[in-house]
Parts: C-alpha cells; structure tokens; sequence
C-alpha cells in the first residue's frame, strides 16, 4: 500500500511537470495501438458483465507489441488482481490511457517520456478478468480512469484524433511524431498569404487616392470604397462565384489588382479554367470580365502552386499599365497590356522545373519592384546560392543582378526566412532594396541600381530567440510607408501588439501599433494572416488594417503613431469570411496617387532647405544603422561562417558567370554615400512624390 502510495505521487507529479513543460503539438495525435488492430468487445458492451464495459478491447496474439497512442509520459506501472499487468500514460492535452492484461510488467518505469508509436509491452492474459489474450484500453481524464470513474470510448476517441494531412498549426497532425513538416507551412504560404508576397500596385478602384477594400464573399469579387469616415456599401461583385469553381487555391490564391489600363484607376485580375479573367473598373464599378490572356489551363499545370502563385501584375514595360507575368515549367515571362488583353510576350530568365525552381523555397521568393529605378518592374528569386534579379529593358530581361548570398547553405531554405524577403525602398531613393528576416534581425541590402549593398542596413531585430520564428508574427511583416516621408518602413505583430520600425534619420525606431494581442485571438491565421498596411483615408501616410471576428477595422496613421480604429462589419466571421477562401483574398493597398487621372499625393515631405542642410550635416558621418560585413552582408544566418571571397553562381543564368561576394557591384559604396544618395532622392521626392 506504501508503494502504490508513492508510486501514485511521483506519478502526479511527472504528469503536472509533463504537461507544463510540453507542447500542444504533443496533443494534437492519437494512432490505434496497433498497425494492423483486430477489434473486439466495444465500450459500454454489456453482454456476459455485470457493469458496462470501460474500455475497448483488441483481441491480438499473445506477445504483440504495443504501441504508445499518443506522446506522454507513464505515470503509473503495476498489478491490479482485475486487470493484471497494466500501465497508464499521461499525455500533455490532460487525457489518460490505460493498457490492461499485459504479459508482463512494462519495462517503462514511472517517468518514462514515449513517442507515439513506440512500444511499452506485450499482450497477454494476466489478471482475473481476462478470458483470452487481448490488450484492455482505457481512455479518461484522470489517472484511475484505468479502473475507476469516467471514460470515453476509446475507439471514438481515437478515430477523431487520427491521421489527417500535415498542416501549418505547430502540431503533429499525419502521426508520425514530426510537427509542421513535409512542407506544410510552405503550402500555407502559398495557398493562404498570396497578398503578402503578390501585393497589389493598386486598390483605387475609383481613383480618389485612398485604398479601397476588396475581397472573395459570397457572391464574386466585392469591392467597398473607402474614406477617412469608413467604406461605402460594396460594388456589384465580379461574378466569380464559389459555386462556380471559384473555391480552390489555384483560383483564389490568384486574384491581383493593379492599374492595366493606365487611367489611375484599379482593375482586377484571377486565373480562370484555362485563361487569365480581368475587369476593369470604370470608377463607380466593374465592367464585366472578359479572356485577357488565354494559355494558362490545367493541363499545363496551371494547378500546380509552383506557377499559379506566381502569377503577377507589374508595369515591365515603363507605360503605366500593369502587365501580367509568371513563372511556368520552362522559365519566367511576362505579356504586354494593351489596355484590352495582354498581348506580346516579353522573356525573361530560364527559371525552370528543371532548373529546380518549381520548389516553393525558390518560386515562393519570386518578387516584382524597380530595382533600377528607371520606372520599369524586374524580377527577383532565390536561387540555392544567392538572391537574383534580372533588370527589365522594357522588351526583356537581358540584365542579371547578383543580391544577398540568402543561400540554402546559410539556412535561407527555411521558410521562416525565405518567405519574409520584400522588395521594399528604405531609403527613398527611388530603387527596391532588398529585405528579409534571418534568425538574428530583419535588415535590408540597399540596391545601387547595378546591384546591392555589401552593408546590410539594421531594421529590427526580429530574432528566432525572441520569438519571430513564430508563424504568427513573422507571417504578419509588411512594409510601407506608414509617415508619408516617402520611405518605405516595417510593421509586425508581435504577441502583444502590432509594432511598426520607421526611420527618424539616424535609425529605425519602433512605434506601438493596436494591441493586435495573443491574448485577445489575434494569434488566429484568420487574423493575423489580414494585417495590411493600406491608405485607406488618403492621407499619404499608410495605415495599419486588419480582420477581427467582427469585421475589418483600420487605424489610421498620423506620422507618429496610430489613432483609434474606424471599423466596418464588412468581412464578418458570421458573414463567412473566417474561410481561407475569404480572408485570404483580402486586397487593400497599394500606391496609385500621382498618376495620370489619379489624385494628387499629399506634400507631406521636409523642404528642400532642411534637406540639403540634412545632406551637409552628414556628409562625413556614418550611417548609424548599417551593419558591415562583404558578400552582401548577413547571407548566412552564421554570419561567422561567411567567406567574403567566395563567388556565387546565378541559378539559371546557362552562362556559368559568377560573381564575387553575391554582388554584380565593382566597388560599392560606402555608407556616407547611401545616406547622400537617400537625401538627393527626397530633394527629388519634395517636389514631386514618386508614386
């Protein structure tokens, strides 16, 4: 009795020590004790007993394994005259199970951690109660459910605990004792954050400069104007209806908005069965929508995520109307807007299945910016080695451009850094540098217009080690400009609140943001996954949006901080809009004020004397911020493992060229003439904002 006693109190507290410390991955999987289970009397069974039976029983050859259901932790070892031989394991969700009639004591003590899966004994016929070999299991909420009190029927139990496929949620869903593997968080990437890495040019569907609202319900495509006072009651859909074939990922996943006409107002555009569907906004709706493009169909695997999720709309050409570019099997290409359709096809790099690029590490990288700023979009991936972009012309790509050695070596495999890289203008300079988190800070490598930076500029420090590896933040980063000095800035939600680092002239410095929290549910995909940093009341300066169950809400930016949220019931979860199919299409946006038939930009810039008088004050001075280091800087996430000498190949490139330190740069700048280029391109953005 004093050994029962004691083993019952160092088994409690293991289990309380157990499930403290375990993750709730370990919860999420229960498998049958068996590979190949035979089934026998059921829970309740009342036939030949006396009470309705407890358990569920297997009848299986004596001396058959048994396998560990689920993780946990073995609480209890021992005899029972009823039961003889049996075990009881706790699991971290709070849930125990019983192993009765065992052949002989367990080998596994009180204390022993099990892996689902892994075995804890044999079948056999120990104890009063058995009347053949046969494994007795119990299921319940409290230790001595293995012989008292309440229990569930196991084989329910388990049957909606089993096997289903891997998913993104930091649990161990297919049973095989790994967590968010086989690239699941990869696929949820694509299928689920689509406005994140293909962000519209545009919302403006009516050209008043503020971004308006768009997203998949019900009925199609709606559209809501916005203004500081809120939005207006939704156009009349775009007919792309769930019932009609508008519900999967390789139609949802590709709906972009952007300007094709160039009259400074935002259209419309999603892959159909076999064609490329665009609408074009007339300013106070959609026109029907009509065959843009008409070579995109399935059996050329337009299914596949690795060429429907890079489907994009950017002006290559420099006209001003948005063209349409993706990846397929053979490479990378681009077609004109004519305004009507899309029409000439425009080459660009050999980015191939062959060449390895239809792995989401690579083609889930693939951005659009002006890397140059000659007012043209290029087109950025990573390759194994190395960041690569390739310079539009206007009629092809014929220029490569080596950036960050973001390699697959250095760890950039990982989807927790890969997918954070943007294309993003820190410094106001008019040309895309190039951004990502590593495991130790999110920094960005300036572009010189022939290449990138060998110093990589400090943003945050967004680290593994404080919890950024976190899909529920490092998901969340978006960059824009949130003080309308015309330097792009970062936003983030951390576990307590959205932050936003924002340049003050010396540094990036972080300002609080909505209390977006944990706490409050906003560590929900189908919340956080909706943060967008969009201008809805046109003011110039970007401001912070997102979904709650309730609906949309925006705080609105006044240079230093965010103000209370203006809301709508617009995006409701009771209207639907919990579904990925949903609020995964949610599109607002976008910079289209200062084009032809938009509204004017906002002045909201230093002047010019304050400028140049900035520019003279630093023109001897380092730029605080700037992080050394050669090859294009952090391209490791061991900045210690860097060989500066080393050359890095551009995948793709069929020349064999390679480039020293992953930059196309011959001597590159140093960081007193970043900050001169950065202040001479708001001299020019003073007198003109360049949108």
């Amino acid at each position: 009795m004093v050994a029962s006693s004691l083993r019952r109190t160092f088994g409690a507290l293991v289990v309380t020590a157990a499930l403290l410390a375990a993750p709730s991955a370990e919860a999420a999987c229960y498998r049958w004790p068996f590979d190949n289970p035979r089934f026998g009397d059921p829970f309740g069974a009342t036939e030949g007993r006396s009470n309705p039976h407890r358990g569920f029983d297997f009848p299986m050859s004596s001396g058959t394994g048994i396998l560990t259901i689920s993780n946990g932790t073995v609480v209890e070892n021992g005899w029972s005259s009823c039961l003889g031989w049996y075990l009881v394991v706790a699991h971290a969700d709070g849930w125990y199970s019983g192993y009765g009639h065992m052949l002989e004591q367990s080998p596994m003590g009180a204390g022993t951690n099990l892996r689902i899966g892994d075995p804890l004994g044999r079948v056999g016929n120990t104890g009063s109660c058995s009347q053949g070999a046969h494994l007795h299991l119990t299921i319940g909420d409290h230790e001595s459910s293995w012989c008292c009190g309440t229990t569930v029927d196991p084989y329910a139990f388990i049957a909606s605990r089993g096997a289903r496929p891997e998913d993104c949620n930091n649990q161990d869903d297919d049973c095989d004792g790994g967590v968010d593997e086989d690239g699941a968080c990869e696929s949820y990437t694509i299928e689920e954050q689509a406005p994140a890495y293909a962000p519209p040019t545009t919302t403006d569907v009516n050209g008043d400069g503020a971004a308006d609202l768009c997203a998949f319900e019900s009925d199609g495509l709606r559209c809501r104007t916005a203004s500081a006072a809120g939005w207006d009651a939704p156009w009349e859909p775009v007919p792309w209806r769930a019932d009609a074939g508008w519900n999967t990922p390789s139609r949802t996943s590709t709906v972009r908005m952007g300007d094709l006409d160039g009259d400074g107002l935002a259209d419309v555009c999603a892959r159909g069965v076999d064609s490329v569907v665009c609408a074009l906004s007339t300013g106070s709706a959609f026109a029907p929508p009509t065959a843009w493009r008409s070579d995109f169909p399935a059996e050329a695997d337009w299914d596949d995520a690795s060429q429907y999720s890079t489907i994009r709309l950017a002006d290559v050409t420099g006209d001003g109307r948005d063209d349409l570019c993706a990846r397929d099997a053979e490479g990378f290409a681009c077609w004109a807007s004519t305004g009507t359709a899309f029409g000439r096809r425009i080459e660009g790099p050999a980015w191939s299945d062959d060449a390895g690029f239809d792995q989401a590490r690579y083609y889930g990288t693939l951005r659009m910016g002006d890397v140059d700023g000659d007012g043209r979009a290029d087109v950025c991936i990573r390759g194994s080695a190395a960041l690569q972009c390739w310079l539009s012309d206007g009629t092809g790509f014929p220029t490569p451009v080596a950036g960050p050695r973001w390699s697959d070596a250095g760890g950039w495999g990982d989807v927790r850094y890969w997918s954070t890289f943007r294309l993003a203008d820190v410094n106001g300079d008019g040309r895309a540098d190039a951004c990502a988190r590593s495991s130790a800070s999110f920094d960005c490598a300036l572009s010189t217009g022939r290449g990138f930076e060998s110093r990589s500029m400090a943003v945050a420090g967004l680290a593994d080690a404080s919890g950024w590896a976190d899909l529920s933040n490092y998901a969340t980063l978006r960059t824009g400009d949130v003080d309308g000095d015309g330097l792009d800035d970062l936003c983030a939600r951390a576990n307590a609140r959205a932050v936003c680092w924002v340049w003050d002239g010396a540094s990036f410095v972080p300002r609080d943001g909505p209390a977006w929290s944990d706490d409050s549910g906003w560590g929900r995909g189908r919340y956080y996954n909706t943060m967008r940093l969009a201008d809805f009341d046109g003011d110039g300066r970007d401001d912070l949006c997102a979904r709650a169950g309730a609906g949309w809400r925006c705080h609105a930016s006044d240079g230093v901080g965010f103000a209370g949220e203006v809301t709508t019931d617009a995006l409701a979860d009771a209207t639907g809009a919990s579904e990925p199919a949903v609020w995964g299409t949610i599109l607002s946006g976008g910079r289209s004020c200062g084009v032809e038939g938009a509204a004017p930009c906002p002045e909201s810039f230093p002047d010019e004397a304050a400028l140049a008088s900035a520019a003279q004050d630093v023109a001897g001075a380092e730029l605080p911020g700037v992080l050394g280091g050669g090859g294009c800087g952090w391209g490791s996430l061991d900045p210690a493992s860097e060989d500066e000498d080393a050359a890095v190949t551009i995948d793709g490139l069929g020349t064999g060229r390679s480039m020293a330190s992953g930059c196309a740069v011959a001597g590159g700048r140093g960081s007193r003439s970043v900050v001169m280029a950065g202040l001479l391109g708001l001299l020019v953005l003073a007198r003109r904002r360049r949108r």
